[in-house]
């Protein structure tokens, strides 16, 4: 028979917040831009690609020295990775442009589409990184979690002000500082569980 004195772990949450507290710093927008950029980056390394290797074969063909150096400057710059802005203003350009055009297209257009992708990328994180902040600074109303935080971190609790006041600077180094360690709190406080 059975002892009926035998312990069993019991896992309990003391002064925790709730598992969903961390839901709200996850990003999916960001996430799921990024994976556009990804996409577009790997279109335009495989075009840039095949561009190398039309400008190896080009290259011997060349008419002048000018026009040698300028094959071979948007070959270096394809290869690199780097974008061919800086070739478009040149005269051979029209050339090459027309001895390759839907590859030189290719490459200019998906160059251009990144370009957009970065200007409206940094618009979404900066408003995701703002609605994060916000957050983070709604976990501050938790009276029980504010009272782990200053027996846990009187400094971070010293400099909440960083935060919360309207007339400081929101990209400052001791406030970007500040909020990861906040946010660290507030990942510790979801998983508080002791046995």
């Amino acid at each position: 028979m059975a002892s009926t004195s035998e312990q069993v772990p019991i896992i309990v949450r003391v002064a925790g917040l709730p598992a969903a507290s961390l839901e709200p710093f996850a990003s999916p927008r960001c996430l799921g831009d990024l994976r556009l950029r990804e996409e577009l980056q790997k279109e335009l390394n495989f075009a840039r690609e095949q561009l190398v290797d039309r400008l190896h074969d080009a290259v011997p063909r060349a008419t002048s020295r000018e026009h040698r150096r300028f094959l071979l400057g948007v070959k270096r710059d394809c290869f690199n990775r780097r974008p061919l802005t800086r070739h478009r203003a040149l005269s051979f350009w029209e050339e090459l442009h027309r001895s390759a055009p839907e590859l030189v297209g290719q490459v200019v257009r998906l160059e251009e589409d990144l370009e957009k992708w970065h200007a409206v990328f940094e618009e979404t994180y900066r408003s995701e990184r703002e609605r994060e902040r916000s957050e983070l600074v709604r976990q501050l109303e938790d009276r029980e979690f504010v009272r782990g935080l200053a027996l846990a971190s009187r400094s971070v609790l010293r400099h909440i002000s960083y935060l919360t006041e309207s007339g400081r600077s929101r990209n400052g180094r001791k406030q970007r500082r500040l909020e990861i360690s906040l946010l660290r709190f507030v990942s510790r406080a979801e998983m508080n569980l002791e046995s």
